[in-house]
């Protein structure tokens, strides 16, 4: 299949109802053409199609849909820097031939700046790549899309290649919209002695979000029954006070 889970793609606008063979376009989906949205699912009993985060549960043939043009909100200097690097991993440059890491001043935008996510790129502000129909993703949805997980940027600090860590993951799955590794799989040789020591600490971060998911939960819990406590309040003293102004109009 063209897409996979995770990709951001685009809603054709030249659309027509029931024109397709593999999935039919109705009249309830013409509220998402043009719009963007991510692969939530994609399947392929019954022909292949796929299902959009945020759009309902319909069924979306690869005909139905174009990639759609992103661009990397980086506030941070640091931010700017490690995309420039995985970047140039990728053989990426910029759009005037130079290569990602022989130009790291470009932040004049300071935390507005946004990178367009493609090869041959540019970069400007964040309100100019929306205003061009880009979809602006946070640094966060960069790394989750490159399999990137937080604990890496530790081993390449260590010297250990971008490429080694890659090699290291088997499976990057979501869960509670939090990105984990499932299984390792063997490090080259300058990454073994640190296989251990991911495992623990991925353990522990996935723990920790666990832990962290269950106690958002609850806090919402307790500010909806105070919420609920207060209307319950207003609405009793509505009644007295209702009440009270019938027990005056009776005595009239």
């Amino acid at each position: 299949m063209k897409y996979k889970v995770g990709d951001w793609v685009k809603v054709r606008e030249d659309l027509e109802k029931n024109k397709y063979d593999k999935c039919r376009f109705t009249q309830d989906m013409e509220q998402y053409k043009g719009k963007i949205f991510q692969i939530e699912s994609s399947h392929s009993n019954w022909g292949d199609y796929y299902i959009l985060r945020n759009a309902d549960t319909w069924a979306w043939s690869e005909e139905m849909l174009e990639p759609a043009k992103l661009a990397i909100h980086t506030p941070t200097k640091e931010q700017f820097k490690h995309v420039m690097e995985v970047f140039d991993k990728k053989g990426w440059h910029w759009a005037g031939g130079l290569k990602p890491l022989e130009r790291l001043d470009s932040f004049e935008y300071k935390e507005e700046t946004c990178i367009r996510y493609e090869d041959n790129f540019g970069y400007a502000c964040k309100y100019y790549y929306e205003e061009k129909g880009y979809k602006v993703i946070s640094y966060s949805e960069f790394l989750e899309m490159e399999g990137i997980i937080p604990f890496m940027r530790e081993y390449i600090d260590k010297g250990i290649t971008y490429d080694d860590i890659r090699k290291a993951v088997d499976l990057v799955k979501e869960e509670n919209k939090m990105a984990y590794i499932e299984e390792p799989i063997k490090l080259e040789e300058c990454a073994k002695k640190n296989l251990a020591e991911a495992k623990a600490k991925i353990e522990e971060e996935r723990k920790n979000a666990e832990i962290e998911y269950a106690a958002n939960e609850y806090r919402k819990m307790i500010d909806n029954l105070d919420r609920l406590k207060r209307n319950k309040k207003r609405i009793d003293e509505d009644i007295k006070e209702q009440e009270a102004e019938l027990k005056v109009f009776g005595k009239k």
